[in-house]
């Protein structure tokens, strides 16, 4: 991956904790909860993964970076229907 790789991989950790800090902060008073309740379980998700990568190579097993992807897309799709409902 190289520098460039990890410096990549770096700012999507930052953008996703971001972003689901952004829609944690925003979401409190809405009435539907749902959205609230998964941002917070993603963020939650990417905090274990980002401590846990500091003791071991967890990014590196097939199945756990398939998980991260997955994980990446579903905060995606979060990320746009937050913002389509709040434009």
């Amino acid at each position: 991956m190289g520098l460039a790789g990890v410096l990549l991989f770096i700012f999507i950790f930052i953008k996703i904790i971001y972003h689901l800090l952004f829609i944690i902060y925003h979401s409190g008073q809405a009435k539907n909860k749902q959205v609230l309740f998964l941002a917070i379980g993603l963020l939650c998700v990417v905090v274990v993964i980002a401590v846990h990568g500091l003791v071991d190579v967890p990014y590196f097993k097939n199945d756990l970076a398939c998980l991260f992807w997955v994980l990446v897309a579903i905060f995606v799709l979060l990320d746009l229907d937050y913002k389509k409902k709040n434009v």
